[in-house]
């Protein structure tokens, strides 16, 4: 994925967010890796059925034709069961797909939805998508419980066909071969419960094929999606002298190929070693669209293009990792210490690490959330400049810093006499001041170069260049008039307060692992979502399904025993047993509904909550929290919530009771067998503890590691015009092969060794089991004065219901440990539906005016705030009087607390001390909704 993903196109990117690419890794990729593990169910489930059936033949004869034909029966099901839940499974991926793609939107620009109070509207959107989802989940739900009662109540149907058929044949031709008894019967119980398990397998694993099948398709789109053409630049050309660096001739670019409207047409560049281009224009001219062009970002649909030698590229948005500063800015290249400081230096960010406590250690921020915008720009081009590049596309580094601390970047960096004049650099700008510097400037509109020249030939021609200077010259000569009149101390305190102490407190905090068994607290709160009525009313159907498969071998062992002599018909005792097995049957269909219905509400109840809880929280926990981590827990987890557990329910219920069913059928054949039930319990206690608590931990490992893969990914993709200008896409796949290694560890290797210890261990009690009740049956048999009589009926059902419980066994563990597993995912959401939150967003015993604030003066009192609770005040004792009506200007440095002032306001950072009064009325005593409804701001970001 990672390797896909930095090669798509622009138009790819339209089409793919990160949030659909994050569902494709972590549940389409798990989904296929999960149905290899019933892959060989494909093969071995029918040659168990094939074997099965000739023993059958063997012990049954002809009669065993009948139960064939209703094997047969079946497939036209199986087929329409599996295009049926094919086309749900479509519908389901879709819907996952719109609703993580709005989560991301809604988490991505979650600062602006608190500053207009948006969260109510935006939870309600993903409400009905979240029930667009649910609704094909439990249509999903209900055709996987009516299939899994055919292949359920199949070995029924198969042993009722079998034996009426058989008692027929004895009944007209008196052939001795076909009469009832007690070895005959049990023999057929024991093929027939071999048998069992691969039609009760099947199922799930028609399921895991359909839903890899969807998978497969989805990630096929994917890795076709169209890919940026590589060819588009060449670093060699015939044409010329060879001295340009940069040439386009007669080029032509659009976004899209199949659009016939060119973004850039007809474009005539050349730069050769030294020279400083300069590329302006007004707003959309396609000045950003040229270094695209240029990096090979757009389509070529005609012309000719080359780039030579190394790249370096500043984006218009600065793109920083979630790293050390120092990290940022070598990015990867080798340390060397003087180039580094010189980099510092040039980059004005030498006072900035004086005043971090880490220095160039200190954290940076998920997407830089903790520098300003013109903080991020100077690593950015920092990281540009370390690089010693041979080309350097600047894509408006200079609009986002300080007037001086521009002057000084381009002095010291871009302009003639900076550390770059060696270099080819193409500059786009809206500062006309630095433009005579230039040696050449290109003049950019409607994307087409109207103009290009010197600085002193443009202003002759009187052209576009002239009207571009009427626009932005006034702007800058006013900024240079103030530079001069004012004297600019040297600037301290670049980073703002927000990052000091990240030295003692790491920025991002790292993902808690829970240690121990899952605890109460999390099981009582997936019950409470499930409903207890619902639960207790699943276990009741679950108890009645046990119970009519006990009834079922009782009676089989009653009607072998009495061999015809019972008063009862042929129709009678096949009445009975199906009776028995019908009421197994819709026991067993209804359990399973109520149990999907019961998941699918809990699940729904547990995402509302936990996405209420995060859209809740305060800044500061989208401050330290990544964006991967949060979208982890609404695909994966909320996928294994979705899906996984009712599964694992189901299953884990199903052989509880069954797995009760067979001790108590082997006790009541030889009583004796409740004194070896200690000691093997004993055994089975030790070994399921030591099991379940270690697969239980490798689960949540894997858990917690695959939040690194997703933050990874989601910051490759942020910044993939990047890593693709600096050539570093083999690093990054190298790093996103690191993560997933690591999580592989934890899901495949560990926990496969573990499942192979499982099986040698049940396998023995298993065994041991078998034994016990034969020799149990045989010593019965023999010496009925001593351990007390034993008829042959359940002797044979005694034995036979033995061999399950090696299955039986493994399946409870396994089932235990997948549910305690799943239950993890409840965990993790959890946690975030208790995370803290902000204040109220409406208190209802004190509401504002309809009408406020009606003057709009405010009043800071001895105001001061703090980002986070450990860090140092960003506002100190602020005291200021604005009257309403009033336009007022807040200047600073980078640093300052300009934007602090306005967050405040928005109560996105609350009160240390003091207060703000808004016509008189303290902000702190309103609710949040009524607060930020009322005013409104133009966010920097």
């Amino acid at each position: 994925f990672e390797s896909q993903s930095l090669v798509l196109t622009r138009k790819s990117y339209q089409t793919r967010t990160i949030g659909e690419m994050v569902n494709l890794m972590s549940i389409d990729a798990h989904r296929f890796i999960e149905t290899l593990s019933y892959f060989h169910m494909v093969w071995s489930g029918p040659l168990q059925i094939v074997v099965a059936l000739v023993v059958l033949y063997w012990t049954m004869g002809l009669a065993i034709l009948a139960g064939l034909a209703v094997l047969l029966l079946l497939l036209p099901f199986t087929l329409l069961v599996f295009l049926l839940g094919q086309r749900f499974q479509t519908k389901l991926m879709k819907a996952k797909d719109k609703r993580l793609r709005s989560i991301y939107g809604i988490l991505s620009g979650i600062k602006v939805i608190k500053l207009y109070a948006w969260e109510f509207p935006f939870k309600e959107k993903i409400k009905e998508l979240r029930n667009i989802e649910l609704k094909c989940l439990r249509k999903i739900a209900i055709i996987q419980s009516f299939a899994t009662l055919t292949w359920f109540s199949t070995s029924t149907v198969v042993t009722l066909a079998t034996f009426s058929t058989f008692m027929w044949i004895h009944s007209t031709i008196a052939n001795p071969n076909y009469i009832m008894t007690a070895g005959k019967v049990f023999v057929t119980i024991s093929l027939f419960d071999i048998l069992r398990y691969p039609l009760t397998r099947l199922p799930m694993t028609v399921a895991y094929i359909i839903q890899a099948n969807v998978s497969l398709k989805r990630i096929r789109s994917f890795l076709l999606e169209e890919e940026l053409d590589l060819t588009g630049t060449d670093d060699s050309d015939t044409t010329t002298d060879g001295k340009e660096v940069v040439l386009i001739r007669e080029g032509s670019f659009s976004w899209d190929k199949e659009e016939e409207k060119f973004m850039l047409s007809d474009i005539e560049l050349s730069a050769r070693p030294g020279e400083l281009v300069a590329v302006v224009g007004p707003v959309g001219a396609g000045k950003s669209a040229l270094i695209s062009a240029i990096l090979g970002e757009m389509n070529k649909i005609n012309g000719h293009v080359v780039l030579r030698g190394r790249v370096a590229y500043v984006p218009q948005i600065a793109w920083i990792l979630n790293a050390t500063v120092k990290d940022n800015i070598t990015f990867g290249k080798g340390f060397n210490n003087v180039l580094y400081n010189e980099v510092i230096s040039t980059c004005a960010l030498e006072a900035d690490m004086e005043i971090l406590p880490g220095g160039d250690m200190t954290e940076i921020g998920e997407k830089g959330i903790n520098l300003s915008g013109g903080q991020k720009q100077r690593v950015s081009l920092a990281r540009a400049v370390y690089q010693e590049s041979d080309v350097y596309l600047l894509d408006d580094p200079l609009s986002a810093v300080d007037s001086h601390v521009g002057k000084h970047i381009f002095d010291n960096v871009i302009g003639p006499e900076g550390v770059l004049k060696n270099k080819v650099r193409i500059l786009v700008t809206h500062s006309v001041r630095f433009l005579s510097q230039c040696d050449k400037i290109i003049v950019m509109n409607e994307g087409r170069i109207s103009e290009a020249g010197t600085y002193s030939e443009l202003l002759g021609h009187n052209g576009e260049f002239s009207v571009f200077l009427q626009n932005y010259g006034s702007t800058d000569e006013s900024d240079e008039k103030k530079q001069s009149e004012i004297s600019v101390p040297e600037e301290k305190g670049c980073f703002s307060d927000k990052i000091k102490k990240e030295q003692e407190n790491s920025l991002i905090v790292n993902e808690k692992v829970h240690l121990g068994i899952v605890k109460i607290s999390v099981i009582a709160a997936y019950i409470k979502s499930f409903s207890y009525i619902s639960l207790c009313l699943v276990l009741l159907l679950y108890c009645l399904t046990a119970g009519g498969y006990l009834g079922q071998l009782l009676w089989l062992a009653h009607w072998s025993n009495a061999g015809g002599n019972d008063n009862l018909t042929l129709s009678a005792n096949l009445g009975i047993y199906a009776s028995l097995g019908m009421a197994q049957s819709f026991s067993f269909l209804f359990a399973s509904l109520t149990l999907a219905f019961g998941t699918v509400k809990a699940s729904r109840r547990l995402h509302a909550k936990m996405l209420s809880n995060i859209l809740r929280s305060p800044m500061s926990f989208f401050d330290t929290t990544p964006l991967g981590r949060l979208l982890n827990r609404f695909s994966k987890d909320t996928s294994v919530i979705d899906e996984k557990i009712s599964t694992f329910l189901s299953a884990f219920l199903t052989t509880v009771f069954s797995t009760v069913g067979v001790v108590i059928v082997i006790s009541i054949a030889s009583p004796w067998f409740l004194f070896a039930t200690v000691p093997i319990s004993i055994f089975y206690l030790f070994v399921q503890r030591f099991y379940v608590a270690t697969s239980r931990q490798l689960k949540r490992l894997e858990a917690n590691s695959s939040s690194p893969i997703y933050s990874h990914f989601q910051e490759s993709i942020n910044g993939v015009t990047s890593i693709r200008a600096y050539n570093v896409q083999e690093r990054f796949q190298l790093l996103s092969q690191a993560h997933v290694d690591y999580n592989q560890v934890a899901l495949y290797y560990s926990y496969n060794a573990v499942v192979r210890w499982l099986s040698v261990q049940l396998d023995f009690v298993g065994a041991l089991v078998i034994f016990l009740a034969a020799v149990l049956a045989a010593l019965q048999r023999n010496y009925p004065q001593v351990f007390g009589f034993i008829d042959p009926g359940l002797a044979g059902m005694s034995i036979s219901q033995a061999f399950m419980m090696t299955l039986l066994l493994s399946m409870v563990v396994r089932m235990t440990s997948d549910l305690e597993s799943s239950l993890i995912s409840v965990e993790r959401i959890k946690e975030y539906t208790e995370s803290p939150n902000e204040a109220p967003e409406i208190i209802p015993d004190n509401r504002p005016d309809p009408n406020w604030p009606v003057d709009g003066s405010i009043q800071f009192d001895e105001y001061a705030t703090r980002y986070r609770p450990g860090l140092d005040l960003v506002l100190k004792n602020v005291s200021c009087y604005i009257p309403g009506g009033q336009k007022v200007g807040v200047v600073g440095r980078t640093g300052a607390g300009k934007s602090s002032l306005t967050m405040s306001l928005f109560r996105i950072i609350e009160a240390n001390k003091g207060s703000i009064l808004i016509d008189g009325m303290d902000i702190s005593e309103y609710g949040l909704r009524d607060l930020r409804s009322r005013l409104t701001i133009i966010p920097q970001v």
